[in-house]
């Protein structure tokens, strides 16, 4: 293993003004990736993790450290985390999404971490290391660290994952190539070839496309997830476009311009461009990720107490449990420590008190739910230590539960075909009704959702259903759709896309 001088020299100029923070400008990556949509970035000049909304506005300090290069940063949404290397401190941290409660994840073995990614369903971090020259992975708590890529890297700058296709993408500035494997590791490809200076890296697994920057030639590009059919999008003249992330449904992707020291986003076919943060950037932004709901992958809940069924029985078992830390059936997100992120998982996974276990797309069940299960508890009867903590924390659920004003929410997949889901959510009970127009003001279908409590609406098992189809049951054509919701004196509407 190298000593870290010899991997400054390997490094050279470029890595040693990096490192002199009080020096050096330089922004680097967009990614995206919560519930309520914000932005979240890591400057390692002001040492912060920052977030605001995505016009820019209520930027928050939520980390601040003392010493340390803070890098990349990705989310788990579903446990409410985010993770970040410190590319100095040779380490990986998390923390709550607030900031709060920062914790080391993985301490030893790491030389210039740089990037990382979250895979929430599978449970894994992964992170690209220059001084190493490796591509790795860990469980979320940074056990079982393994190494997945350790030949043909030089610097292997920022990663994205495509989970459901089983993929890791990396750029590598070095060698100049974009990159994919296997998740393991195995089966590596060039995708891209002679790129000056690739750095940041987003998917649109939707369309079939990789986004990136080039720092050098100062563009944003984009392919087909094989490489091919390169197309410019974006020249930003010397301002040197370095990080990027998408908002596939929005149509949006998002970019830090080094030079400019700008956050602006446009279409995604690079037209209408806009600035959203032109002032208080620091000169050592790293990394940004968008945080969308829809994106949350779909995770296994297990029965805790291993008798077949999920219900209340293992919310107790969470509780028993509570702030244990190390091994435990009960810790069921595995991040070393059994606490209420375990039994939002357990919750999510009911799917009534005689069910078996069930796959959820989201973490949280509607207020409704919710508070069938504190009346539930409530009238057990049942005054053990165990239970009162279990209504004291469904009670704190239900609260995080109620939304603060009705909404409705975009629709996903989108583009979709055939099918396609539309969350909302409700402040007051309301009879809830979802008409579908094609793009002329036709009445294309009518769903009667029927009447419907306080609550978030938004994962497949509770959003609004479309099957493509008209009243009729025939399948309607290709093309623009609005969906408009009526829930008591409230109305909305939205547009979606039917792509075949």
């Amino acid at each position: 293993m190298k000593n870290r001088f010899q991997v400054l020299i390997g490094l050279g100029v470029g890595l040693l003004m990096f490192m002199a923070a009080s020096e050096a400008t330089r922004l680097f990556k967009i990614e995206a990736a919560s519930t309520d949509v914000q932005a979240y970035w890591t400057d390692w000049s002001s040492r912060k993790i920052q977030s605001a909304n995505l016009d820019g506005t209520n930027v928050q300090d939520l980390v601040t450290v003392e010493v340390g290069h803070l890098g990349g940063i990705a989310l788990d949404v579903v446990r409410r985390k985010m993770y970040w290397t410190d590319i100095a401190g040779d380490k990986i941290q998390r923390a709550n999404l607030d900031g709060t409660k920062i914790e080391d994840v993985v301490t030893t073995g790491l030389l210039f971490p740089n990037d990382i990614a979250v895979d929430a369903a599978g449970g894994k971090i992964y992170w690209t290391d220059w001084g190493t020259r490796k591509i790795q992975r860990a469980n979320l708590d940074g056990s079982n660290v393994q190494d997945l890529v350790t030949n043909g890297l030089n610097f292997a700058y920022h990663i994205v994952l495509d989970v459901a296709g089983g993929k890791i993408y990396w750029t590598d500035w070095g060698t100049h190539k974009i990159q994919r494997a296997n998740l393991d590791g195995s089966n590596v490809q060039d995708l891209v070839t002679n790129a000056p200076h690739p750095e940041g890296i987003a998917l649109d697994l939707a369309r079939g496309k990789i986004y990136w920057t080039d720092a050098w030639s100062h563009k944003i590009l984009r392919a087909n997830l094989d490489g091919t059919n390169i197309e410019d999008l974006v020249t930003s003249s010397n301002n040197r476009p370095v990080s990027i992330g998408l908002d596939v449904a929005g149509n949006k992707m998002y970019w830090i311009e080094q030079s400019s020291r700008k956050f602006r986003r446009a279409s995604l076919d690079g037209t209408d461009i806009e600035d959203l943060v032109t002032t208080g950037l620091g000169g050592g932004l790293f990394d940004i990720v968008l945080s969308f709901s829809s994106e949350v992958p779909a995770i296994v809940w297990e029965d805790v107490n291993e008798d077949g069924v999920v219900n209340l029985q293992d919310i107790i078992v969470v509780v028993k449990n509570w702030e244990q830390t190390g091994e435990n059936k009960a810790d069921v997100n595995k991040d070393g420590i059994v606490d209420f992120d375990d039994l939002v998982l357990v919750l999510a996974a009911i799917t009534d008190a005689a069910g078996a276990p069930a796959l959820r797309a989201q973490a949280l069940l509607t207020g409704e739910e919710i508070q069938q299960w504190l009346t539930t508890v409530k009238l057990s009867g049942d005054i053990s230590p165990a239970y009162r903590r279990s209504i004291q924390i469904l009670e704190q659920l239900l609260a995080m539960s109620t939304p603060k004003e009705t909404a409705l929410l975009p629709n996903y997949p989108n583009p979709f075909n055939p099918e396609t889901w539309i969350p909302y959510q409700l402040a007051i009970p309301s009879d809830v009704t979802l008409s579908i127009y094609s793009a002329d003001g036709k009445l294309v279908r009518t769903l009667d959702l029927g009447h419907k409590e306080v609550g978030i609406y938004q994962n497949r098992s509770h959003a609004a259903y479309w099957n493509g189809k008209n009243e009729n049951g025939e399948s309607v054509a290709s093309g623009v759709y609005f969906y408009a919701l009526t829930a008591g004196e409230f109305m909305a509407s939205r547009k979606m896309l039917i792509r075949k």
